[in-house]
C-alpha cells in the first residue's frame, strides 16, 4: 500500500438530480451525496469538509457496517475530497478500495459503480495517464448504456470528463462533449447550479483559447452570474474567469485595462491556496496573475517591482517546502509534536503496506479503523503544518538578501515569460509569448533585456526544437553528435542565453532561476556550450534559495566527509570492475542501457532491468569517502529504516542513491527502486523509497543528496515551471542541494559521470600524474568538470563515445549556491 503524504479536504460536489436531500439507508441514488460537504466544498472551506466527511465515514462504519452500501458511497466521497483538493494519491487509492469493496457487495454490473470509475478516469488524467483515464471512462459508459432519466447527473459527469480528455488534442471534439454535458446538467438542475457554473467556466476557458472570443464571453459571464447567486463570488472559478478576461484584453494591447483583472485573479487565487492542505496539494491552486503583473511593470520601466511580482508566485510549491525545512529553527515545539505525529503515522503506513501487499489500500472489516486512524493522523498533521505556515510568513523577497547570497563572481538568471492565449499545444490555436530576461549580480542594478516576441506556430516551434534532446535521450542505440541537435541548442540560446552575456563579463558561476532549460548545454554566438563558460546551480526561484540559505547560515560549507551509498542491486561476479569502469579502454558499445523511468503503477518492481554499473557506481562513490556506509540487494529498505530510527540520516553529508526512478503524476508517489525484488520483499517493505516516505521519516543535514537515476528532477512532471517530485521533499528534510536529472540517462555514462564527479567534490583528482590530491571542489564547479571531463573522453580507439549531450547534460544542480 502506498499512500500520499496528507489526505486532502474536499469532496467532489454530488452530481445528481436529488442535490439537498439526505441520502437513504441502502444508497438507491445514482450518486452518492451529502448536502453538507457540498455546501462546504462550494465555500473551499476543506478542512471542515474534511473532518465531515472522516466523521460521516467512521459513523456509517460503526453503524450499519464498513462494507453497508450507504459507507462505502461515503468512502467513495471521501475519496472525491482528496482529489478535489489536489491530493490525488490518496483520492485514487480510496476511490480503488472504494470500488473494489463497493464491487464485491454490490457486484460488477451495478450502474452505481459508474461514478467511481469517473472520479478514477479523472485522477488518470490529471495524472498524465491518458490510456488508462479513457479505459475508466469506458468503464463507466457501459454501466450506463440503457439507463433511465434518473442517470443525467452522472451521464453530464461522464461527458465533462470525455471533454477535458480530448481537450488537448481535439478541442473541437472537446467542446462538443461540454455543451452535451451542460444540457443534461440543466435538465437536472434547471434553475442553475454549480456543477453548470464550472462547466460553463471551462468552456468559455476553451474557447478563448481558439480565439471565439464572444462566445467564450458569454458562457463566463453566465457562470459568474451563477456563482454570485449561489454566494459564490471569491470562488477560485472567478480567478479563472477574470484570467481569461484579462488574457483576452493583454492579446489586444490593452495591458492597461487588463491590470485590473490580472489583480483580482492574484487575490483570489492567494485566498483560495490557503484553505488548501499545505504541501504538493496547492499546486492545484497556482498563484497566477502575478507574471503578467511583472510584464505590466516592465513596461513602465518598474525593473524592482516587476522582480518583486514575479517572487510572489514562481516556485510557490517550493517555497512552502523550504519554509517547512525551517520548521525546528523557528517552531521547536511545534516541530517536535510534528516528528512524534510522522513517526506514528510513518508506522502505521508500513503496518497497513503488509496487511494486503497486492493492492495499494484495502478496506475490509480488519482494516477500515487502521485506515481511518491513518487519515485522522494526517488530518492533525496537515492542521499543524497548515498553524505553522499562518504563524511564519515568508518575508518578502528580497534583492537585498538575494546579493548577499551570491558570490563576487556569481549572477542570478531569470525569465518571465506570459503565454497570451495558452499553453503551445494545439495547432490552431491563438498564441503569443512575451517576456523578458533578468540579471543581477552581487553588486548594481537589476538589469532587463527583452526577449523577442513570439507569436502562433513560431512559439510552437521552438518548444518541440527539445524534441530531438529527449528523442535521442530514449534511443537505445548509441548516439552519435548531431548537428541538428546542436542547431536547436543554439536557437534556444539565441533567445534565452544571449541577452544576458554582455552583462555576464567576469561572472563564473551562473545561478539559473526557474527553468526547466537545462542551460549547461545551450550553444552560444561563438559556438561554444555554456559548460565551457560558468559553473551553473539551477534554483527554483530567488525566494526559495533565500530560505535555503536562512536554513544554512549558521552552517558554512564544509568538507564532505561523509556518504549514504545506495543502489537497487550489488554488483554480480563477471561485471564490470570498479577498475575498469574507471578507464577509459573499451567504453564503447553500441547499444545503449539507460536508467530509464517507469510509471509506477505500471511495472513491478521485480520486473525492472538490472543495471550493472549502477551497482557498481555505488560502491565505487562509497570509497571516496573517509566514512561511508554502503546498502546494496534486498533489504536496503529495511535497512534504511533501521538508520532512520537508530542514529538517523543527519550524520551523513552526502547521500547518494544510484538504479531506476519510478514516475507519478502525484508527486508523493514518485519513487526510487531500492531493490529488484530478487530476494522478495520484507513483510512491511515493498523497496520502493517513495516521497512520502522521505517527508515523514527523513531528517538531513546534507550537503548534497544525488538522485543518480532518470528524470529524477520531473518525476512527477512540471507545474507552472516547477518541477515536482522529490526535490522540494528533499529541500523540506534538510538537503542543501540536490543533484537530478532531466531524462533518461545513460547507466555507463553516468557511473563515469558520478565517479569524477565525486573526485572533484572529495580532492581525490587533481593532477594524477603527479599522483597529489586536490583541493576540493565547490559543487557546482566539480558538476562541471565533470561533464568536460566525459564529454572529451577519448576511448582506446581515439573516439569521444559521450560527446553527444544526451550523455553529460542530462544532470542539474538544484539548490543553494556555493562558492570558495
Amino acid at each position: 500500500m502506498r499512500l500520499p503524504l496528507r489526505l486532502g479536504a474536499s469532496v467532489l460536489l454530488a452530481l445528481t438530480a436529488c442535490a439537498g436531500r439526505a441520502q437513504p439507508s441502502d444508497w438507491l441514488l445514482p450518486h452518492p451525496t451529502d448536502p453538507i460537504l457540498d455546501r462546504l466544498v462550494q465555500e473551499e472551506r476543506y478542512a471542515e469538509a474534511m473532518g465531515h466527511a472522516i466523521a460521516v465515514v467512521r459513523s456509517r462504519a460503526e453503524g450499519p457496517g464498513p462494507m453497508a452500501p450507504t459507507t462505502l458511497a461515503s468512502l467513495e466521497l471521501l475519496g472525491r475530497a482528496a482529489c478535489e483538493a489536489g491530493e490525488y494519491a490518496t483520492g485514487e487509492a480510496i476511490l480503488e478500495a472504494a470500488l473494489r469493496a463497493s464491487r464485491r457487495v454490490l457486484g460488477p454490473d451495478d450502474p452505481r459503480l459508474a461514478t467511481s470509475w469517473i472520479a478514477l478516469g479523472r485522477v488518470a488524467r490529471i495524472k498524465g495517464q491518458r490510456e488508462l483515464a479513457w479505459r475508466r471512462y469506458q468503464e463507466a459508459r457501459q454501466l450506463l448504456e440503457g439507463r433511465g432519466e434518473a442517470w443525467e447527473a452522472v451521464r453530464s459527469e461522464l461527458e465533462q470528463g470525455e471533454g477535458n480528455w480530448h481537450r488537448k488534442a481535439d478541442m473541437d471534439k472537446a467542446l462538443a462533449l461540454y455543451r452535451q454535458s451542460v444540457e443534461r446538467q440543466r435538465r437536472v438542475s434547471p434553475w442553475g447550479s454549480f456543477e453548470e457554473a464550472e462547466k460553463l467556466t471551462w468552456m468559455g476557458w476553451m474557447l478563448g483559447r481558439m480565439g471565439r472570443f464572444e462566445e467564450a464571453e458569454r458562457r463566463l459571464l453566465s457562470a459568474r452570474s451563477q456563482l454570485r447567486a449561489l454566494g459564490l463570488a471569491g470562488h477560485s472559478l472567478n480567478g479563472v474567469i477574470d484570467n481569461a478576461f484579462a488574457e483576452r484584453l493583454a492579446l489586444e494591447g490593452r495591458w492597461e485595462e487588463a491590470e485590473s483583472f490580472f489583480r483580482r485573479v492574484t487575490e483570489i487565487f492567494t485566498v483560495a491556496r490557503m484553505n488548501v492542505p499545505p504541501g504538493f496539494a496547492r499546486r492545484v491552486r497556482p498563484l497566477d496573475g502575478h507574471e503578467a503583473l511583472a510584464l505590466l511593470e516592465l513596461r513602465r520601466g518598474r525593473g524592482e517591482e516587476a522582480w518583486m511580482a514575479l517572487q510572489r508566485s514562481r516556485a510557490a510549491v517550493h517555497l512552502d517546502f523550504a519554509r517547512l525545512g525551517l520548521w525546528s529553527q523557528r517552531d521547536p515545539e511545534g516541530f517536535r509534536d510534528a516528528q512524534l505525529l510522522r513517526r506514528e503515522l510513518l508506522g502505521l503506513r508500513r503496518t497497513l503496506a503488509g496487511m494486503d501487499p497486492d493492492v495499494e489500500l484495502s478496506w475490509t472489516p480488519d482494516t477500515w479503523r487502521s485506515i481511518l486512524r491513518f487519515v485522522e493522523g494526517w488530518r492533525r498533521l496537515s492542521d499543524l503544518q497548515a498553524r505553522y505556515l499562518h504563524a511564519f510568513p515568508p518575508q518578502e523577497a528580497s534583492l537585498a538578501r538575494v546579493r548577499a547570497m551570491l558570490g563576487a563572481k556569481s549572477a542570478l538568471l531569470g525569465v518571465v515569460e506570459v503565454a497570451l492565449g495558452g499553453d503551445p499545444t494545439v495547432g490552431d490555436q491563438r498564441l503569443r509569448k512575451e517576456g523578458w530576461l533578468y540579471v543581477l549580480r552581487r553588486s548594481g542594478p537589476i538589469v532587463w533585456e527583452p526577449l523577442p516576441e513570439l507569436e502562433g506556430r513560431d512559439a510552437i516551434r521552438l518548444r518541440s526544437t527539445w524534441q530531438r534532446t529527449l528523442r535521442a535521450a530514449f534511443w537505445p542505440l548509441h548516439v552519435d553528435p548531431d548537428p541538428e541537435v546542436v542547431a536547436d541548442h543554439r536557437a534556444y540560446a539565441r533567445r534565452y542565453l544571449d541577452p544576458a552575456l554582455p552583462h555576464l563579463a567576469g561572472i563564473e558561476h551562473l545561478v539559473v532561476e526557474g527553468s526547466l532549460i537545462p542551460y549547461e548545454i545551450l550553444i552560444g554566438p561563438n559556438g561554444r556550450p555554456t559548460i565551457d563558460l560558468f559553473d551553473v546551480t539551477h534554483v527554483p526561484s530567488a525566494h526559495v534559495a533565500t530560505m535555503l540559505a536562512e536554513r544554512w547560515e549558521n552552517e558554512p560549507v564544509r568538507e564532505v566527509r561523509s556518504i549514504l551509498s545506495l543502489s537497487a542491486a550489488a554488483p554480480r561476479p563477471g561485471t564490470e570492475t570498479l577498475e575498469r569502469l574507471a578507464s577509459a579502454s573499451g567504453v564503447y558499445r553500441d547499444l545503449r542501457r539507460p536508467r530509464s523511468s517507469f510509471t509506477r503503477s505500471e511495472i513491478p518492481p521485480d520486473g525492472l532491468p538490472s543495471l550493472p554499473y549502477a551497482a557498481v557506481e555505488a560502491s565505487l562513490v562509497a570509497r571516496k569517502f573517509p566514512a561511508a556506509t554502503l546498502l546494496q540487494g534486498a533489504g536496503v529498505e529495511q535497512r534504511l529504516h533501521q538508520i532512520e530510527s537508530g542514529e538517523g540520516l543527519g550524520r551523513f553529508d552526502v547521500v547518494h542513491f544510484a538504479g531506476h526512478s519510478l514516475t507519478d503524476g502525484s508527486p508523493e508517489l514518485a519513487g526510487l527502486a531500492l531493490a529488484r525484488h530478487d530476494a522478495g520483499p520484507g513483510p512491511l517493505d515493498d523497496e520502493i523509497l517513495d516521497v512520502e516516505e522521505i517527508l515523514l521519516g527523513w531528517d538531513l543535514d546534507a550537503r548534497l543528496l544525488t538522485l543518480s537515476g532518470c528524470e529524477t528532477a520531473r518525476a512527477a512532471g512540471a507545474e507552472r515551471g516547477e518541477v515536482l517530485g522529490f526535490t522540494p521533499a528533499l529541500f523540506a528534510a534538510g538537503a542543501r542541494s540536490v543533484l537530478s536529472s532531466l531524462w533518461p540517462v545513460d547507466d555507463q555514462a553516468t557511473a563515469l559521470l558520478m565517479d569524477r564527479f565525486y573526485d572533484n567534490l572529495t580532492g581525490r583528482y587533481a593532477d594524477v600524474r603527479m599522483g597529489e590530491r586536490g583541493v576540493p571542489l565547490p559543487t557546482a564547479r566539480a558538476l562541471r568538470e565533470a561533464k568536460i571531463h566525459l564529454r572529451n573522453l577519448v576511448d582506446d580507439h581515439g573516439r569521444r563515445p559521450f560527446e553527444h549531450p544526451v550523455y553529460w547534460g542530462g544532470f542539474i544542480l538544484l539548490g543553494l549556491p556555493e562558492e570558495r
